[in-house]
């Protein structure tokens, strides 16, 4: 941070108006010792600043003890951008995977005949047989057809969210004015006029361009976690070897509305994976806009 002086002294100037001889009205700027500064028509005298590189640091009191008065530069972009850091909280699962039923029915259809008893490990092949019903009671004359269906759909997880906030850009820097400033100051005098765009007057080359204040008016979505579970379903094979399905094998998942099989062994194995939890993070994007109000340009040159 540095000190800009704005005025010959450190007391607060008067304002005087001076005719010329040929009629025109000049403004000028007198401090107590008779020295006059002219200030250029639509603008207003010389000041004391001091530049902020930070916008968020605390603003020092001025060589007087009054609070200085803050003029912003570099507002911020309306683009969006990250203001939460989001992440799904695996150790926060609320709801899981659960699996959908298989229902294999004896006969012609998926709707009518007797109900088979199914017997799922999850991860390893496990023997069901086709001439028992879902009490685990013998069927006398089975068919030697059976329809086989999955019964709803994975159950939809729930997993919770952890989230930290990030600060959205401010003003890039801030300009804080004193009537008098403290002892640090570089030789500079400047004069002020509001708006933006103008032209500094001859003599008063370096121009700035600063804000009286802003309206912050963004705002921060919440963050979420989309998660879903991945399911290959369930496989029907001849038998199970060593916990894993062998023989002529047959892939029942959600999108099959209804499976014919012929068997001529009632023995058959039944396998499926548990279902992968695949999460993803979602939200913590800034809306809305930042309106800087009050422009100000500042016209400056060195002090003789």
């Amino acid at each position: 941070m540095k000190w800009i002086k704005w005025s010959a002294s450190m007391v607060l100037p008067a304002f005087v108006l001076v005719f010329h001889p040929l009629g025109c009205g000049v403004l000028y700027t007198c401090e107590d010792d008779g020295t006059c500064i002219e200030v250029p028509e639509g603008f207003t005298g010389y000041h004391f600043l001091r530049e902020i590189q930070d916008a968020r640091t605390t603003a020092d009191r001025c060589g007087d003890g009054a609070e200085p008065t803050p003029y912003y530069m570099n507002p911020p972009s309306n683009e969006p951008q990250k203001c939460r850091e989001c992440a799904c909280d695996l150790q926060n699962v609320v709801r899981g995977c659960s699996l959908p039923e298989l229902e294999c029915r004896d006969g012609s259809s998926c709707d009518a005949g007797i109900k088979l008893k199914t017997h799922v490990s999850v991860g390893e092949c496990a023997v069901s047989m086709w001439n028992r019903d879902s009490d685990d009671r013998k069927i006398s004359f089975p068919s030697g057809v059976a329809h086989c269906s999955v019964v709803g759909e994975v159950g939809a997880p729930e997993v919770g969210v952890i989230e930290q906030a990030i600060d959205l850009p401010t003003w890039g820097a801030r300009f804080d004015i004193c009537k008098v400033p403290p002892q640090e100051a570089t030789g500079m005098i400047c004069i002020q006029a509001s708006g933006h765009g103008l032209t500094c007057p001859t003599g008063w080359d370096h121009g700035i361009e600063a804000y009286t204040t802003g309206v912050d008016g963004r705002s921060c979505s919440a963050c979420s976690c989309k998660a879903q579970c991945q399911w290959d379903g369930y496989t029907i094979s001849d038998i199970c070897y060593n916990g894993e399905s062998d023989g002529e094998q047959l892939v029942i998942d959600g999108a099959q509305r209804c499976v014919g099989i012929e068997y001529i062994s009632y023995a058959y194995g039944i396998k499926t994976m548990a279902p992968q939890l695949m999460t993803e993070p979602t939200g913590g994007e800034s809306s809305g806009e930042f309106l800087p109000k009050g422009p100000v340009t500042f016209c400056c040159k060195p002090a003789e």
